[in-house]
């Protein structure tokens, strides 16, 4: 596990045009993992349909350009925007969905560590919308969890025996 700073994780974020935010994501889910002593994130499925959506929809874009200004059929032009269109969508609803179940389970977390307040499922999939500025609170409160795990050397208080446990999903 690995204490990130906010600022940093948000400037990766921007400078690599979103290319860092595809490995942040991944250790966020892997270390949700290593904490809960639970395999809750299947990130051999989640990362990589994550990934292969966003290529596509680049791809899209990427090809809507070359022939935006060729002779191409205008209804093939339509298609292809829709086609856009579609899966810019459907890449946002998964992104909203895999944030809001990471939230779901730091805030699981922070409950049983007694970290403060949890994080709020709402007002972070509210901040996806805000230049994705979601990164930076998920990282506070990571980080939050990470100090916590490290002082009670991973056993959660007032808890004996192991960390596995379901949580839901």
């Amino acid at each position: 596990m690995k204490k990130r700073r906010p600022a940093i994780v948000y400037l990766l974020h921007t400078f690599t045009f979103s290319i860092y935010f595809f490995f942040w994501i991944f250790f966020i889910m892997k270390e949700i993992n290593e904490i809960l002593g639970n395999k809750v994130f299947n990130l051999k499925i989640k990362i990589p349909c994550l990934v292969g959506i966003f290529i596509v929809y680049l791809g899209l874009v990427v090809t809507y350009a070359e022939i935006a200004e060729s002779s191409i059929e205008p209804l093939l032009r339509l298609a292809i925007s829709n086609a856009i269109l579609i899966f810019a969508i459907l890449w946002l609803i998964i992104l909203i969905r895999y944030i809001q179940q990471i939230c779901t389970y730091i805030a699981k977390i922070e409950r049983d560590y007694g970290t403060g307040k949890p994080i709020s499922k709402g007002i972070t999939t509210i901040m996806i919308f805000i230049y994705l500025i979601a990164m930076i609170n998920v990282q506070v409160h990571m980080n939050r969890i990470i100090n916590a795990v490290q002082e009670n050397r991973g056993t959660i208080p007032g808890r004996t025996g192991s960390r596995s446990q379901s949580f839901p999903g």
